[in-house]
């Protein structure tokens, strides 16, 4: 029998959790020793358009460094209760983020993947965001899945 993994060399971070009536922004993740980041975007129903997006950072604090967008790879998921063999294809995003549109894109779920090579020099921390006009309330939460380049027993901390 085979031994259960537990996502076994994987670091899996809860980034965000909360509802929400007009943007959020998860915690940061830092990916210098990194092979790869996914991330897992969960949200209920949303009532106006909303906007995600991806952004890297020189620190994990926004107030001593600028984030800026950058381009990323997603998949939309259907919506929870939905057949999952209807699952789009990889897309590939531009800076701008991917829009969602309220109603059509309720209560579904986004994987995006980002290669830390690509970020710019300096950037090491990456984070999503979220944005809308006017929503009512829409509970999101956001779960990193860091592939990471130097496995060992005791997982990298996030700072």
């Amino acid at each position: 029998m085979n031994a259960i993994r537990y996502g076994q060399g994987l670091k899996v971070t809860p980034l965000y959790a909360e509802e929400v009536t007009a943007a959020f922004a998860s915690k940061f993740i830092k990916v210098s020793n990194a092979h790869w980041l996914t991330f897992l975007v969960n949200w209920g129903a949303i009532d106006t358009a909303t906007t995600i997006t991806v952004e890297q950072a020189t620190a994990s604090a926004s107030t001593s460094s600028t984030p800026l967008a950058i381009k990323f790879w997603y998949r939309l998921l259907p919506a929870v209760g939905t057949d999952g063999t209807t699952i789009s294809s990889a897309s590939y995003c531009a800076s701008t983020g991917k829009a969602l549109t309220a109603s059509t894109d309720d209560n579904k779920a986004m994987i995006i993947d980002v290669d830390p090579a690509t970020l710019s020099d300096g950037y090491k921390y990456v984070r999503v965001v979220g944005t809308n006009t006017n929503c009512a309330a829409a509970a999101f939460t956001v779960t990193g899945l860091l592939e990471q380049r130097y496995c060992k027993n005791e997982p990298l901390g996030s700072s």
